[in-house]
Formats: structure tokens, C-alpha cells, sequence
């Protein structure tokens, strides 16, 4: 997050011209003057940053879809007159009307070909206890390089918590201590009572083994074998995996796709505790944004890691911050977390 913030910084000092691609909300609306929207089978230059983007193209549609319906009341009322009196004296009022009809007919309004995945996490009828887990005194290292140094956390039922920090601090070797898949070398980790978790990894080969010659929903099957065909179904078509696409092979999927299939795995689980790693990395924004709704909305507690500044603002009412100096939590949003970092470092120097 700090290298975007400096990249941000950069490219807006740059007097020359920019054109970039991203799926970080937050970066694009920082840099960008112009948002070059691919849509509708062509591409629309919006005046702006992305946000301004969304509105616009929002209103355009919403004035298209106005004018539309205004036609279609108009040609009732002239549809009316027309079968009122076709067959009598006013024949010549009626051929206005048919023409009138045939020049109102509204075109067909082409289909937006952005599709944004529809995640809602439903969490257990299983209420768990206050304490979500505690973990005492982990420590972790890796030959000699230590990661994790003596560090202990309680989370509470509701907690959502947002991870950020630097790459190669630790904060995967943490979720995946707090997930049971990678024990720690000192310390322990007691998760509280009727906790039931869904982990999302940062490595997408520690859930799904694409040497497997299998498709999307027999993988589904396999994860929960007593679902329903029509639910898993309704899962990938939720993720954007209609029709035919749910007997996709695994091995062929993209980052993306694969991202979504995980998603769709935590959507079938049970769970009341989400711990997600960098989930972001490989999705486009719509699904970051659909994702970042879903994790706000959740009733359950959450942990997430990512470097995406727009996601951690949606959901995290606490921050885990992996600093240079050690760990720690900010019982607060993000936003305030970096003006409050932001004045010590100021003060310091």
C-alpha cells in the first residue's frame, strides 16, 4: 500500500501523458483525468476519474432507460387511439398515429458487457462465543529469518478486521497460523467456541490442485457431496459461470476465474469466521467491489490481507498494521489509521 501511495504521487507530479490499466478503485480515481470505459461493445472516454466515471455512465443510462419508457407509455396512448378508431371516420388522424407508432419505436438498448458476481456471505445459524480466537505468544521463523515475533491477538464475535503491511512481513504466515494451515513454532492459537472458518489463501494451489482433470462443478460436488445439483449451479452462475461454463475444466482457469471458484467454495461452506489473503489479487474491479459489499454486509467476523486501499476502507472498522517497527491494531477505519501513522512519522521528523 505504501508503494501505491508513492506510485500515486509520482504519476500525478508527471507532466507528461498516462494511460494506464488497473482494478484499483482507489489508484485510478488518485491519478486518472479521463477513464476510458469498455462497455457496450465500444469504448466511451468519461471526463474524470473513475468515480466521476460511474456517475456519469450511470445517469446516461438511467436517461436512456427514462426515455425509453416515455416512449413505450406514448405509444400505448397512440395504440389506443388506433383501435378506437380504425375503422370509422377519422382514418387520416389514424395513419398519423401508425407513423407517429413506427417513429417513437424504441431501439433496443444495447447490453452492458461488464458482469459483476453477485457474493453474499450467508454465516452459520451456529451463534459462536464472544471470543472468535486467542493467540498467545506466536512466534514463526523460516531457517533463521524470524517473521512473526511474540505476537498475541484476541478477535471478538463481529470483529472485521483489515491486514496491510509491506510483502514479506508476515502477514500470510499469520492468517495461515490463524487458519490451522501452518503451525506456529512457539505459541498457541485457541479458537473460541462453535467457531466455524472458511479461508481464503493467497496461494489458490493450496485449495485447488489444477492437475486434477476435473470441471468446476464436479470440484463444487466434491467440496460439499450433499448439495444439490440446482444450488451449485446457482453458485457458479453467481460467479459468473453460466451455462456451459460450469463443466470448464479446472486446469484451464484463470487467476480470476480460479478466484472466483474459491469464493464460490466459502459461499457453499459453513462458517460464522472469514479469513481471506489477498483475495483481490487476481480479480477485476467489479468482482473487488462486489467483494468488498459482501465482506461490509457479512454478520459474521472477518480478517482480510490486502494491498487494495478501497476494499480494506469498505469492510475494516479495525486495522492490523505490519510496520517496520513490529505489529499492531488500530481500533479504527483505515482512512484514520493512515492520518493518525501519518502525524507520528510527521512528528518524528
Amino acid at each position: 500500500m505504501e508503494s501505491i501511495s508513492w506510485l500515486e504521487d509520482f504519476l500525478k507530479s508527471y507532466t507528461g501523458v498516462l494511460i494506464v490499466v488497473s482494478h484499483d478503485r482507489h489508484f485510478l480515481n488518485a491519478v486518472t483525468t479521463h477513464i476510458a470505459d469498455i462497455d457496450y461493445e465500444t469504448v466511451i472516454i468519461y471526463p474524470g476519474n473513475y468515480d466521476d466515471m460511474i456517475v456519469a455512465k450511470d445517469a446516461v443510462r438511467a436517461r436512456s432507460d427514462a426515455d425509453a419508457k416515455s416512449k413505450e407509455k406514448k405509444i400505448a396512448q397512440l395504440q389506443d387511439f388506433v383501435s378506437k378508431f380504425r375503422s370509422g371516420t377519422r382514418a387520416s388522424q389514424v395513419q398519423s398515429r401508425l407513423k407517429e407508432i413506427e417513429r417513437l419505436q424504441p431501439q433496443d438498448l444495447k447490453k452492458s458487457n461488464i458482469q459483476r458476481p453477485y457474493i453474499r456471505f450467508i454465516p452459520s445459524d451456529k451463534q459462536p462465543g464472544q471470543v472468535i480466537l486467542k493467540a498467545a505468544g506466536l512466534k514463526k521463523a523460516y531457517g533463521e529469518h524470524p517473521v512473526i515475533k511474540n505476537f498475541s491477538l484476541e478477535m471478538h464475535r463481529g470483529d472485521k478486521i483489515g491486514v496491510i503491511g509491506n510483502n514479506g512481513r508476515g502477514k500470510s504466515t499469520l492468517l495461515k497460523m490463524l487458519a490451522g494451515a501452518l503451525q506456529p513454532d512457539f505459541g498457541k492459537i485457541e479458537p473460541g467456541y462453535n467457531v466455524l472458518t472458511s479461508y481464503f489463501p493467497q496461494s489458490h494451489s493450496e485449495t485447488i490442485d489444477k492437475s486434477q482433470p476435473i470441471t468446476l462443478f464436479d470440484w463444487l460436488k466434491n467440496v460439499k457431496p450433499n448439495s444439490y445439483d440446482q444450488d451449485l449451479r446457482g453458485v457458479l452462475g453467481k460467479m459468473l459461470f453460466g451455462g456451459d461454463d460450469a463443466f470448464k475444466k479446472i486446469g484451464g482457469l484463470s487467476g480470476g476465474e480460479t478466484a472466483r471458484l474459491i469464493i464460490g467454495k466459502m459461499l457453499l461452506e459453513e462458517h460464522n469466521f472469514l479469513i481471506l489473503d489477498e483475495p483481490n489479487n487476481h480479480l477485476d474491479l467489479e468482482a473487488v467491489s462486489a467483494l468488498g459489499w459482501a465482506l461490509e454486509e457479512y454478520k459474521g467476523t472477518v480478517i482480510c490481507a490486502s494491498h487494495d486501499r478501497d476494499l480494506i476502507s469498505r469492510f475494516a472498522t479495525k486495522i492490523l498494521a505490519f510496520t517496520d517497527t513490529g505489529i499492531e491494531l488500530y481500533d479504527g477505519p483505515l482512512d484514520e489509521y493512515l492520518t493518525v501513522r501519518a502525524s507520528r512519522v510527521g512528528a518524528t521528523k
